[in-house]
């Protein structure tokens, strides 16, 4: 995309006299993003880059070598001398998604139309990590109801345990002081929090980077899961 309201959007040319034309893209992924640029200038300046929500800078490359950068605001600032053909490429991840994309969207939630895993809370747990159960729950039974051809019910067991299971498993768990997070352990895919708010935030969160594999083109299974929500604990 050419245009100096993009650019401006993603990437600040601090001395604008340096710069002749920039075209800037911006890729996203379950877990992450990337921007990439071609600027065309002449001289160095500095570059205010910004980083997505809910994400961090892991990776900053000009002509391919690596480049330091400093937390400024919402993004991050690096310094770079600007020829006939320079080539930036930024790379983020996400703060809470610990998990390479690929891991995440082949997990083996359901195997031949049947559950493959269990989502397991801890022993006493209260109403809302039950809901952020049941959110997961949902999400699947709608895809393959409702979305696969041929339709079938598939409903992943959800039980209460604090021992460690033999995997694979969707582990619930609130600690507190704990910082959200989505991550592979072992064979589990552990959902992590330090409340019961955020691990429904967290689990939402995990629900979208999902709609990247398990989507519909009338309907995200996560609008199923809302649907349903009024209905929670009324069905026996």
């Amino acid at each position: 995309v050419r245009t100096p309201w993009l650019l401006r959007a993603q990437i600040e040319v601090v001395n604008a006299s340096t710069v002749r034309s920039a075209e800037v893209r911006e890729t996203t992924s379950a877990t992450g993003s990337r921007l990439e640029a071609t600027l065309i200038g002449a001289g160095e300046t500095a570059l205010r880059i910004r980083v997505p929500a809910g994400m961090r800078l892991v990776a900053l490359r000009v002509d391919g070598r690596p480049v330091q950068a400093r937390p400024e605001g919402d993004g991050v600032v690096a310094r770079a001398k600007l020829g006939a053909n320079t080539r930036l490429a930024a790379q983020f991840a996400s703060n809470l998604l610990d998990i390479q994309e690929r891991a995440l969207l082949d997990y083996p939630f359901v195997k031949n139309s049947k559950p493959a895993c269990a989502i397991v809370v801890p022993k006493g747990a209260g109403e809302r990590e039950r809901l952020a159960a049941f959110r997961i729950q949902e999400y699947f039974r709608y895809w393959y109801g409702r979305v696969q051809e041929p339709a079938t019910e598939v409903l992943l067991p959800i039980r209460e345990s604090d021992a460690p299971g033999s995997g694979p498993l969707v582990r619930l768990s609130i600690t507190a002081g704990k910082k959200p997070r989505v991550s592979l352990q072992g064979r589990d895919l552990v959902v992590e929090a330090a409340s019961a708010e955020e691990l429904e935030e967290s689990v939402f969160a995990l629900l979208r980077a999902l709609d990247w594999k398990y989507w519909s083109p009338d309907w995200h299974p996560q609008a199923a899961v809302r649907a349903r929500l009024a209905n929670y604990g009324r069905d026996g």
